[in-house]
């Protein structure tokens, strides 16, 4: 009888591994750990480290260091841009590529391509930015699913912004001779992008996709090896694959999702990402992927930089606006599609706050008037059609001091993730 050990077992075998070989090694910081491990998230590595030093108290004193406070920590990415990206928000999966390997993309792309050909962006923006900052000598498309980012990004820069949920919408017409791909990292999104970036490429042209790093998670090598199989059957081949070659920004709402976890300051630059290259030898015409987005399931409201997302519920009537806690402090401490505390949300922050609320059409309806600069319960009324009663004016006044708490509380914290307090 073969005995059969669970994949997620010799997952952990091995970043307890990587872990441990860096502890050896006497890394000196929190970040220095993270950087030695293929993208093994911050939380998992602690808790790894914390369960080899209980095995091997020799190792503590390094540990006890590498976990010592260092001050704030500034992000390293400060370049000062002309233009200023909405805040990510954790419902788009937005971690952005830092400065460094913007430039390193660009500079890439337009070695493979040639002057008059166009480059697609797809779930780029800061590369759209950067080619406007620098006047980059090709046409560029970006196609990206967040409104709020594609219009500010439509009205400020040279190139092209779509809206396109790359998931499910019907694509647009275009024709590019390199793509540069950055889906969230779960197979379903990395496959529809690269059926897009396929479909929208030219033969002999190129296609530059972020993968995850095999220290993701316990399934990510088996969805690695489906991805680079999938890849063929559009007619694609895989020239490289360069691993922790891509720098990202960690977004507040992560940043936000580590301190709740109790991980140590760290500077933002920390998450790596593998860097494929694919030539597009011949047009294969594959079905496209059947998915379902729930991005239509949402709307968002933003106030003085703040985004708010609210679960659709259509109604004309008056109901409780409140926010409800749902998990302690309000903040959730993942960034994970898998956490099951995910479908009990219907107010969604930039700050990866999470809430319930019963009333959220009067919800959306207070944050509308919060954003105009109007009184809520006036505006709130001409929208109904009705005076409200004293305990709804109670219910909504709670409301509208909640967002206002909520969101000095989220500016505050975006002051200083981006060093500016």
């Amino acid at each position: 009888m073969t005995l059969v050990i669970p994949k997620r077992d010799i997952f952990s075998d091995r970043v307890d591994l990587w872990v441990r070989d860096a502890l050896v090694a006497g890394v000196a910081t929190f970040d220095d750990l993270l950087l030695r491990l293929p993208g093994v998230y911050p939380s998992t590595a602690l808790e790894t480290a914390r369960r080899i030093v209980s095995a091997e108290p020799s190792l503590l004193p390094i540990l006890t260091g590498i976990l010592q406070p260092a001050g704030n920590r500034r992000n390293n990415d400060l370049t000062r841009h002309l233009i200023d990206l909405p805040t990510p928000h954790p419902l788009d999966y937005d971690w952005r590529f830092a400065d460094q390997t913007v430039n390193q993309l660009l500079s890439q792309c337009e070695s493979i391509t040639m002057p008059g050909q166009a480059l697609a962006l797809l779930g780029v923006p800061t590369v759209l930015r950067a080619a406007h900052e620098n006047a980059f000598d090709r046409e560029m498309i970006l196609l990206d699913a967040s409104g709020t980012t594609v219009d500010l990004l439509a009205s400020v820069t040279s190139g092209r912004a779509l809206k396109c949920d790359l998931l499910i919408d019907p694509l647009p017409p275009l024709v590019a001779g390199a793509v540069i791909s950055d889906p969230p990292w779960y197979l379903e999104e990395m496959r529809a992008f690269l059926w897009v970036a396929a479909r929208i490429c030219l033969v002999g042209g190129h296609i530059l996709m972020s993968v995850p790093p095999i220290g993701t998670r316990p399934t990510i090598e088996a969805e690695r090896e489906e991805l680079f199989a999938w890849s063929e059957q559009l007619g694609l081949k895989l020239l490289s694959l360069e691993p922790s070659v891509l720098i990202y920004q960690s977004p507040l709402f992560e940043a936000n999702a580590l301190k709740v976890e109790g991980i140590p300051i760290m500077s933002h630059d920390w998450r790596r990402g593998d860097l494929a290259l694919f030539s597009l030898e011949t047009k294969i015409d594959v079905p496209r992927p059947v998915h379902s987005s729930s991005i239509h399931s949402w709307v968002e409201e933003c106030v003085d930089g703040i985004r708010w997302r609210i679960r659709r519920r259509e109604s004309s009537a008056f109901d409780d606006p409140k926010l409800i806690s749902i998990v302690p402090g309000d903040v959730l401490p993942s960034v994970s599609r898998r956490d099951a505390r995910r479908m009990h949300a219907d107010v969604w922050t930039s700050g990866n706050r999470v809430f319930r609320s019963e009333g959220r059409q009067t919800l959306r309806l207070v944050l509308r008037a919060l954003r105009d600069r109007r009184d809520p319960e006036s505006f709130v009324e001409s929208e109904i059609g009705r005076t409200l009663s004293s305990a709804e004016v109670v219910l909504l006044r709670c409301a509208v001091d909640q967002i206002i708490a909520i969101a000095e509380l989220e500016r505050n914290e975006s002051l200083l993730f981006k060093g500016k307090i």
